[in-house]
């Protein structure tokens, strides 16, 4: 093996590819299903909340985190940090999840000269390996089996809408987009996914008054199972099991949910960018999952989602649900960043925030 491998090409490896190219980046980041392309669209708005939060005196580690897990009994789940920062808020944050995985935590570094992935042991770096090879040997395999993405979860027309329209003109510069966007999801889906069996990653790490946080932005719509039924969000059983880790490990979670106002699975989150008429029906809410939250989650009736919610449209996910009303209002997209971000800072300090309530959501949804 020379360097890290990609599918790009039948197996071009990453060194010979031009990451300023855009055919090539988008031959890079449309080898997933397209609703993670499309999910990439809301990326800056979250990075837009974070640069505010930062203004307000947190701190905010540059790291990349991926975490997988390989089926069989009693395997251990491995952490995977890339860490840009260097520093004593993101090192803190590594040896916090030693605890959780003390002889799988891994920190990753990026070799700009070699364009590739390395990694070693926390606070050993004299160990130093190339990653993806490090795994392909660990399984014992010739070559990278990269999955195959079936195309009813790979929506080619949506990815290029995504790509060429509208993600490349939310970042300040190329070098941002490389960086933040593309490198990320080759760590994720090139040199980790082809290894393991599952594979989760944390959105932002803060660190507020000597506490870690994840804090995590998706985008979704409630559902209800009847018509006068309560509203709910669902949560995959994986990522509720690592909330509730990660809180033993003294990892707090912050999940936040900027609300569709179209629920229909179909809907391209495009609007956030032509539709500004119906940005005041966005609205952005959030709660604390805690690992008293997470295990009566856990005890619930598990739920199957259909395959396209998976990475390669050929299996169920798995998840959990979660009421509406446990979220706080934060604002909505019309809402100013800097009040956002106080409203966050107020939730991670524990202050009440008015509740979301069904009638609320209703209210804002456009598809009646």
């Amino acid at each position: 093996m020379h360097g890290t491998q990609t599918p790009v090409g039948n197996g071009t490896p990453l060194r010979q590819l031009n990451l300023n190219n855009k055919n090539t980046q988008f031959e890079l980041l449309s080898y997933d299903k397209h609703q993670t392309l499309e999910g990439l669209q809301i990326e800056p708005v979250a990075m837009t909340y974070i640069r505010h939060l930062e203004q307000l005196g947190l701190e905010v580690p540059d790291v990349t985190t991926v975490i997988a897990l390989q089926r069989g009994y009693n395997n251990a789940r491995c952490f995977f940090v890339w860490d840009r920062s260097k520093n004593g808020a993101s090192e803190g944050y590594i040896r916090t999840l030693q605890h959780l995985a003390p002889n799988t935590t891994y920190t990753v570094t990026f070799d700009e000269e070699e364009s590739d992935f390395y990694c070693h042991k926390p606070g050993q770096p004299e160990t130093t390996f190339q990653l993806q090879d490090y795994l392909r040997r660990k399984r014992n395999l010739v070559t990278i089996p990269f999955p195959g993405i079936r195309q009813n979860v790979r929506d080619t027309e949506r990815q290029m809408a995504v790509f060429w329209g509208r993600l490349h003109g939310a970042f300040a510069t190329g070098e941002n987009f490389r960086n933040e966007v593309l490198l990320n999801r080759v760590m994720k889906n090139f040199v980790v996914q082809p290894f393991f069996s599952w594979l989760w990653d944390l959105d932002r790490i803060v660190l507020y008054r000597k506490q870690y946080w994840e804090i995590e932005l998706k985008h979704k719509y409630p559902f209800r199972r009847g018509e006068n039924a309560p509203l709910k969000f669902g949560i995959n059983v994986g990522q509720a099991k690592l909330v509730r880790d990660l809180g033993q490990a003294s990892v707090r979670t912050l999940h936040l949910i900027l609300v569709k106002p179209d629920w229909n699975k179909h809907s391209d989150p495009g609007y956030l960018f032509n539709r500004r008429d119906i940005s005041d029906k966005v609205m952005l809410i959030g709660t604390e999952l805690t690992t008293a939250k997470a295990d009566e989650l856990l005890n619930q009736k598990v739920r199957e989602s259909d395959e396209t919610t998976s990475f390669t449209g050929t299996n169920k996910n798995r998840f959990l649900e979660i009421p509406a009303t446990d979220f706080h209002i934060l604002g909505s997209y019309q809402t100013p960043p800097a009040v956002v971000a106080e409203n966050i800072k107020f939730l991670l300090n524990g202050a009440p925030l008015e509740k979301v309530t069904d009638e609320l959501l209703e209210s804002c949804r456009i598809n009646k």
